[in-house]
């Protein structure tokens, strides 16, 4: 799956959440952790807005991201490109781009960029086979 063929499958998504006041929104599918898609407020570094969209499961009363993955969104190119993983039940939080100077990154990770890449394909894959639907939301 490409970054044009995820963003074909998270489009819809961003629309919805585009079209409340409070620009997010959680998606449910029977028998899957809610999907929470929020438009973040702000642009990464090429100029795109950035959306978060995550599952969250509970632990001791806590939110847990499971996981949580920022994406900057060219609606013009039709892509989307992973800018950050976090999944608080292991621990794990990664940046693609990190040390901004004037807001734009000194440091890159292309492995990390090309690994969360492949885990954004999966989830797309999943999230599509799941039943998740941008019009079904809590």
């Amino acid at each position: 799956m490409s970054a044009k063929t995820i963003y074909k499958t998270l489009a819809p998504f961003f629309d919805a959440v585009d079209g409340t006041e409070e620009k997010a929104l959680k998606f449910t599918a029977p028998g899957y952790m809610d999907l929470c898609i929020e438009a973040l407020g702000y642009n990464d570094h090429e100029g795109r807005p950035v959306y978060s969209v995550a599952h969250y499961g509970e632990q001791n009363g806590d939110l847990m991201r499971d996981p949580d993955v920022t994406m900057g969104v060219d609606r013009e190119t039709g892509t989307v490109e992973p800018l950050t993983y976090q999944n608080d039940y292991i621990g794990h939080y990664w940046e693609v781009y990190t040390d901004f100077v004037d807001g734009k990154p000194t440091k890159y990770y292309p492995a990390m960029k090309k690994d969360l890449a492949a885990m954004v394909t999966a989830w797309a894959k999943n999230i599509k086979a799941q039943g998740f639907n941008p019009a079904v939301h809590a």
